[in-house]
């Protein structure tokens, strides 16, 4: 697994969009943000997960980390391909500007003090899912905002591949709600708290995804 570290000179993009995103992490623990990416910049990081797919470069996804990992299909079974910022082509640079803007303004706004993050292409293709679960590990918990940005064309809800994140309300009942992988759409989350899980589609289903991490405290 590749750990990104978070380069210098953020790109700035709309700060409404990311007053919107702070204040709904502030108070609901996740945030959905339609147009995070605009039409074209899907397409262009369509094409290369695209290519990268279709090379061979996807891998089927594990779970668990360092001596934990596992790959099990009955848990989860969408393919991914591990992004580097250093050796992306030049073309997609924007989204990790996107992305150093995002965490600059969660530090300087809710002081998560994250220093890393890391990324990868992941592809479902029909009927593959991710059960319920949570992305922050026992043994590691630099993982503090889970990131996917989908990168589909023409997604209407009768293609399925939802998200589904599991909630509770300011009593502590528990409820759910589910966002379907739209084109451009970016869903975050609280890595920690808020369990998960990834629908069965009809259909593949494409995105970027990844988490926004502090460096973890080593033991000695």
């Amino acid at each position: 697994m590749n750990k990104l570290s978070l380069s210098s000179g953020a790109q700035t993009f709309s700060e409404s969009l990311l007053d919107s995103l702070v204040d709904s992490l502030a108070e609901n623990s996740y945030a959905v943000v339609d147009n995070f990416l605009s039409a074209s910049e899907v397409e262009i990081l369509r094409k290369h997960l695209l290519e990268n797919y279709h090379s061979g470069e996807f891998k089927l996804a594990g779970i668990g980390n360092a001596a934990n990992y596992n790959k099990d299909t009955t848990i989860r079974g969408d393919q991914i391909f591990w992004l580097d910022p250093e050796t992306v082509s030049e073309d997609m640079q924007f989204f990790f500007d996107r992305i150093n803007a995002t965490i600059s303004y969660l530090n300087r706004t809710c002081f998560l003090a994250l220093q890393e993050y890391e990324f990868h292409f992941a592809c479902y293709q029909p009927g593959s899912f991710f059960k319920r679960h949570l992305d922050a590990f026992k043994s590691d918990d630099s993982r503090k905002i889970s990131i996917v940005v989908y990168l589909n064309e023409d997604w209407n809800e009768m293609d399925g591949g939802n998200i589904r994140l599991y909630l509770d309300d300011e009593t502590g009942a528990s409820y759910s709600k589910d966002f379907y992988p739209i084109g451009g759409r970016m869903v975050c989350f609280r890595s920690d708290l808020i369990e998960h899980e990834v629908f069965p589609s009809g259909r593949p289903r494409l995105s970027v995804t990844g988490w926004l991490k502090t460096r973890p405290v080593l033991g000695f």
